[in-house]
């Protein structure tokens, strides 16, 4: 990651010239933070794949299909298959004994899958999802939700407050230092700041006002 320098505005009385790239925790958020969480159960909600593409140009892939139909496989079949994913091999079912992959809910209907598919089972595996929506662990999927929260114990000048705050998160920043946490105050509201956060062009610089 490439660094950022960070100019702070001089009526601030602050210098700092050690601040880590917006890029760094900006992947941190949107890697593990989720947006939103549900207040019905307390989770945070996460894409998932709802739709998967198939290469049908793919002879191997369209004899898959064709076993699919043959065998009366479900979309629950496959969905589970694609849950267990390539760890549950045949053999590792036989040989691992208890484990997550033994365990897992759709496990009756993953060694039907393989048993149906045999080494066309990759085909589901590898295939790409086209389709995502929003889930949590409730079953109710209209359950109000509120925006995800981004703690940072150390927060310095306020780079991941930043990074949380201009991708919808809830940003609470925490510094021994009263300065640092002026400069984390301004960086997070500042429009220039945010610009240069999510990768766009800089805002134009705000104009002062008279006194």
């Amino acid at each position: 990651m490439a660094p950022q320098p960070l100019r702070v505005p001089p009526h601030l009385g602050i210098a700092h010239f050690a601040s880590f790239p917006v890029e760094w925790p900006r992947r941190l958020v949107l890697g593990w933070s989720p947006q939103s969480v549900c207040t019905a159960c307390g989770q945070g909600r996460r894409r998932v794949p709802v739709a998967f593409g198939l290469d049908t140009s793919r002879p191997q892939t369209r004899r898959a299909l064709e076993l699919v139909r043959e065998h009366g496989l479900t979309e629950a079949h496959l969905a589970a298959l694609r849950a267990a994913g390539l760890s549950d091999t045949p053999r590792a079912i036989d040989t691992q004994g208890r484990t997550a992959v033994h365990e897992h809910p759709g496990r009756e209907l993953v060694v039907e899958a393989r048993a149906a598919l045999g080494g066309y089972a990759r085909e589901f595996l590898l295939s790409r999802a086209t389709e995502f929506a929003d889930a949590c662990d409730c079953a109710d999927p209209s359950a109000a939700s509120v925006p995800g929260v981004v703690l940072d114990p150390f927060g310095g000048t306020g780079t991941t407050a930043l990074a949380a705050a201009v991708h919808g998160r809830r940003a609470i920043s925490l510094d021994a230092s009263r300065d640092y946490c002026r400069l984390a105050t301004w960086r997070v509201h500042d429009p220039r700041q945010q610009a240069r956060a999510r990768g766009t062009h800089q805002a134009p610089e705000a104009v002062p006002h008279a006194a």
